[in-house]
């Protein structure tokens, strides 16, 4: 990746949309107990700021939802997200949502939105895979990013209890990757 690249992959990724999103308080999006290292508050302001950008809900404010997985991945020339609900009439669907960069991380344009419903044996197996990889306890920040990175977020959300966790791919065998590819099977999407 040559060098310009790399700075307008950085932008669109950090600092484009702090600009976009300027006065979007990271708390909308997380709550403050989730909040831990200087790395962990960047990566949340990023992604409040990109979901406030394709007007994105906040995972553990959703009225009427009972449990939601959202899996969020930023790269430089767009936004992913994919978004599984179970709401409290026992609806389940799945959010598959594309979007491109006009600009440098301005200006989000759909390229791709598919909703699907979802029966209660796929959601069990995504919920199964979030307790067999102990979510609520995994803690994978980056240790480092530089550009071209491409940042994963995961979120799940159980009615109770909200937790967020990144990393910088989603390697099949961990507990990140799989938790990410129960997700897309489920929903029979590719990211």
């Amino acid at each position: 990746m040559r060098r310009a690249d790399r700075v307008r992959c950085l932008l669109s990724l950090f600092i484009a949309p702090l600009l976009a999103g300027a006065g979007v308080p990271t708390e909308r999006y997380f709550p403050p107990s989730e909040l831990a290292s200087d790395l962990d508050d960047s990566l949340r302001e990023g992604f409040a700021r990109h979901f406030a950008g394709i007007d994105e809900p906040a995972l553990f404010a959703m009225p009427g939802v009972r449990y939601a997985v959202r899996v969020a991945i930023s790269r430089c020339t767009g936004v992913t997200i994919l978004r599984i609900e179970r709401k409290s009439d026992g609806e389940i669907t799945s959010n598959f949502r594309k979007f491109s960069f006009l600009d440098t991380g301005i200006n989000p344009k759909p390229i791709s939105s598919v909703v699907k419903k979802l029966t209660p044996n796929e959601l069990a197996r995504l919920s199964a895979e979030v307790q067999r990889q102990d979510f609520f306890t995994l803690d994978l920040p980056p240790t480092m990013l530089t550009g071209g990175n491409t940042i994963w977020m995961i979120e799940v959300f159980d009615g109770t209890k909200y937790h967020a966790a990144f990393e910088l791919s989603q390697d099949p065998g961990t507990p990140f990757g799989d938790i990410a590819a129960v997700a897309a099977e489920i929903a029979h999407v590719t990211y």
